[in-house]
């Protein structure tokens, strides 16, 4: 047998053995116990589907990059007694068109279609809206919308 073939043979045997002690280490899949459900939900997400609809003409996703997240705490949940402490909402935002530029705003809505103003500004390709706001509010709203030329895009506010 010539050393190319001793090679050969033994880099087969190094993976093979090396391809067993993996397969042996990696965990079956398990059962999702409650607790890591709420765990995750609570610090990494929510159980509700975050989903934002645009609202108009269709535009095309090649054209525009848009995200936006937003987040409530609710004081109420917390029943401190004698407390004056308003609602926390945040809100993150990224908006870039491909070219042009565009006009943004975002406002929290009620639950009855009541808004506030969070924030507004203009977003081109060389120069991308984005931020992070928070808003004290006694008002308990439920879904923040982003205007932007003829569209819009909403989602609900997750509550931590």
């Amino acid at each position: 047998m010539n050393s190319i073939t001793r090679h050969i043979l033994f880099i087969i045997a190094t993976l093979a053995i090396i391809s067993t002690v993996i397969a042996q280490e990696i965990p079956d899949w398990y059962e999702v116990s409650q607790w890591e459900i709420e765990v995750c939900s609570k610090w990494g997400g929510s159980e509700l589907v975050q989903a934002g609809a645009t609202t108009a003409k269709p535009i095309s996703l090649s054209q525009l990059t848009l995200t936006m997240q937003a987040e409530g705490i609710y004081f109420d949940d917390f029943n401190i007694p004698n407390s004056s402490v308003e609602n926390l909402y945040t809100v993150s935002w990224y908006i870039q068109p491909v070219a042009g530029e565009i006009e943004y705003n975002i406002v929290l809505v009620t639950s009855d279609g009541s808004t506030a103003p969070l924030t507004s500004g203009k977003a081109s390709y060389q120069s991308a809206g984005f931020g992070h706001e928070a808003l004290y509010h006694p008002s308990i709203f439920t879904r923040a919308r982003m205007n932007f030329g003829d569209n819009a895009l909403e989602l609900p506010i997750v509550t931590k």
